[in-house]
């Protein structure tokens, strides 16, 4: 069964029910035994299974969960906060309910500060998919491609997405160091961009005095893939969601098909406004990095002019939204 998000109290609620064929005995030990968890969490880990006990999940790439239990029921609830640099503090609850020769799930994971939500709702959609195959015995390997098509389903479902594609007469190796470089942002579009293009690296965008509008504004978050000339993703958070934008390159002749595509968009007023700035706005900057590539041609500094209102207000508050959003269960490729 999918997850949801639900809004508890102002807090984002990730929520799934699953069924088991297994008693809730056998299941409770899955989710409480170091040696169980290695398998379908795939993370090492340490606890003290009493109340105010610390835990701690370690997975290989480094990323780390550390918590405390703050509710031990055997063999029925089980409570822990989940804290990691990334997405902050939150709260996982385990709710297990007898139900016939079997065991119903409820699972919750309560956000408290900023995450990226549908990477969590791919993550526990995937780890309890294997809990079941760990207890059925029939566990080989942990699906890590599934999380990827899961977690394009629940990042397209309810959000909007913007999509433009381009033909740049320049060999892809060309643009892909345009647009995951610092220095190739810089020579098109940006003012002082960082890029670290590897996945768990970062983007971090700097715009200063842009355009008619004159914007003065800083973004970025996770790079989730880089390909050389093929492919390369990463998030931002230019409303109030953290959006996923993903360039494919394809060799089009002598030159490259660009193809942008931007997802995660929410249907509200701040995210629709972005929403729409920002379907604009990436069909002007495909533009400007194509005259760049093949013609050398930058944008020029436009004049001042009075404005009703000044543009860095309204974008005042984006660089505060730049966040290092690497995590446990809601990364990609531990």
């Amino acid at each position: 069964m999918d997850g949801k998000v639900l809004q508890i109290n102002g807090d984002r609620v990730v929520s799934f029910e699953r069924y088991l064929k297994h008693p809730v005995d056998k299941v409770w030990r899955a989710i409480t035994s170091p040696e169980q968890i290695a398998k379908w969490l795939t993370a090492q880990s340490e606890m003290e299974l009493i109340v105010d006990g610390q835990l701690a999940f370690r997975w290989e790439n480094g990323d780390l969960v550390k918590g405390k239990f703050t509710k031990i029921a055997p063999p029925y609830e089980l409570e822990y906060t989940w804290l990691e640099q990334s997405s902050g503090s939150s709260m996982v609850c385990w709710r297990l309910k007898e139900d016939g020769e079997g065991c119903l799930i409820h699972l919750t994971h309560t956000f408290y500060e900023t995450a990226i939500v549908p990477n969590f709702l791919a993550g526990w959609h995937v780890h309890l998919d294997v809990l079941g195959v760990v207890l059925d015995k029939q566990f080989t390997h942990f699906p890590w491609e599934r999380v990827k098509e899961v977690r394009e389903k629940y990042t397209s479902m309810n959000t909007l997405s913007i999509q433009h594609r381009t033909f740049i007469n320049a060999a892809s190796n060309k643009v892909y160091e345009a647009i995951t470089t610092g220095a190739g942002w810089d020579s098109w579009f940006t003012q002082g961009t960082t890029v670290d293009a590897k996945p768990g690296g970062t983007i971090h965008f700097r715009f200063k005095d842009f355009g008619p509008d004159h914007i003065t504004l800083e973004d970025g978050g996770a790079v989730l893939e880089a390909i050389p000339n093929e492919k390369f993703v990463y998030q931002w958070t230019p409303g109030e969601s953290t959006t996923t934008i993903s360039f494919h390159l394809s060799v089009l002749g002598e030159g490259t098909l660009l193809t942008l595509v931007e997802t995660g968009y929410k249907k509200t007023d701040i995210d629709l406004k972005a929403f729409g700035d920002c379907a604009v706005g990436w069909g002007e900057a495909l533009t400007l990095l194509k005259y760049y590539l093949e013609h050398g041609i930058t944008y020029g500094v436009v004049p001042r002019h009075q404005l009703e209102k000044p543009m860095e207000e309204q974008y005042s508050k984006r660089s505060g939204n730049f966040k290092y959003k690497n995590h446990g269960v809601n990364n990609e490729n531990k």
